[in-house]
Parts: structure tokens; sequence; C-alpha cells
């Protein structure tokens, strides 16, 4: 879950084909040393920077509450929970 994440930055490494998805995924190199994959949003690049939490920018891959993103926002993988992960 990236939600144990708020506050941390992390570079995307990678954009990689998954056989299993229709989409690409992307790896993550977090400032703290760990790495995690996420399903790679249109306009996600190698080299991007990407956070979690209320305070992160509205840009693709960042990670934040549907509360704090303005009406008409495209977003991308939305939990049906609070906590349950992204479907």
């Amino acid at each position: 879950r990236r939600h144990d994440k708020d506050g941390v930055p992390a570079k995307v490494a990678h954009i990689e084909y998954d056989p299993n998805r229709t989409a690409r995924i992307a790896l993550l190199h977090y400032a703290d040393g760990e790495k995690r994959y996420i399903v790679a949003p249109r306009g996600l690049s190698q080299g991007d920077r990407v956070e979690n939490g209320p305070a992160a920018d509205i840009k693709p891959g960042n990670n934040l509450a549907l509360r704090n993103i303005p009406v008409g926002t495209t977003i991308h993988a939305i939990e049906l929970r609070p906590g349950g992960g992204a479907k």
C-alpha cells in the first residue's frame, strides 16, 4: 500500500510491460530505499518524481485522497474503500 509512504518521494526508475495487464507498470524507487511497482498512468515517464499524501500535487502518478482532487480532474486507479487498494 502506498499510504504508508505519505511524504516519501519516489522516482520512476522504469516503465515496463506486464503480460498480465493491458496497462504498463512503473517501478518506483523511494527516497528511503524501498522499491515498489504501480500501474503506470498515462503521462508518467521514466525519471518523473511522484508523491503520496494530502500535500501531493495533482499530476500523473501521485496518490492522494479523492476529496483532495478538484472536480473535473482525470483520475486513475481508485480505491472502493480507503486502504483497500486501487481496483
